[in-house]
């Protein structure tokens, strides 16, 4: 079990995008179960489904050890990507990627004994990424990161998606008011809370970049 001081951080920021999901959620008239998607976020992250639901709860859970982590994450990604005839791939096709060797990459199929170096990590992560795009990355650390932090990445895209969509509705609203001046557009900023609209500054700050890019 992980130190529970190492994870507070991690946890502390799952919460706080959980709870900004919920907000924009709510602004765009849905219920946080119909933007969720459990299996998406299984998908993503290679962590089970009743795991991911428990986190999005708020519940505590025991986070595994890290040469557990990178054991059940590695299983995840070679039962997952699999070769066009539905074989998994051999850990020598996996390690030729990369200039290592197939022997080099048994551990990684033992639980409790799963403990690579960078180097294998990124070349083992490099190697189903490029499986997985274009619908999916399997990131660097997709291995080694704690749940929170894995969920938490995970949740980003969708985040950015919906404090899109509420900056859209916002620019409609402004439009309207600007044909038909009134107190509507007050009164909707007004059930804002003051995390919402720092949230919404900032996505609003980094949609900009984009476009400007």
């Amino acid at each position: 079990m992980s130190d529970a001081r190492d994870e507070a951080p991690s946890r502390a920021a799952l919460a706080e995008t959980i709870r900004s999901i919920e907000s924009y959620a709510g602004t765009l008239g849905r219920q946080a179960s119909d933007v969720f998607n459990t299996r998406e976020l299984h998908l993503d992250t290679g962590i089970e489904e009743r795991v991911i639901e428990q986190l999005l709860r708020g519940d505590a859970v025991e986070e595994d050890d890290l040469p557990t982590r990178i054991y059940r994450r590695f299983t995840f990604l070679r039962e997952t990507y699999r070769r066009s005839d539905g074989q998994q791939f051999s850990l020598k096709e996996i390690a030729e990627s990369f200039q290592a060797t197939g022997p080099a990459l048994a551990p990684l199929t033992k639980a409790g004994k799963a403990n690579p170096g960078p180097a294998t990590q990124l070349g083992v992560t490099a190697f189903f990424n490029a499986l997985a795009q274009p619908s999916r990355k399997v990131g660097e650390a997709f291995l080694t990161a704690r749940c929170f932090s894995a969920l938490n990445d995970a949740l980003q895209p969708l985040a950015h998606q919906l404090a899109r969509e509420v900056l859209e509705v916002q620019n409609v609203r402004i439009s309207a008011r600007q044909e038909a001046p009134g107190d509507e557009l007050d009164r909707y900023f007004s059930v804002m809370s003051a995390r919402q609209k720092r949230m919404m500054t900032r996505f609003a700050a980094s949609i900009l970049t984009e476009d400007e890019d």
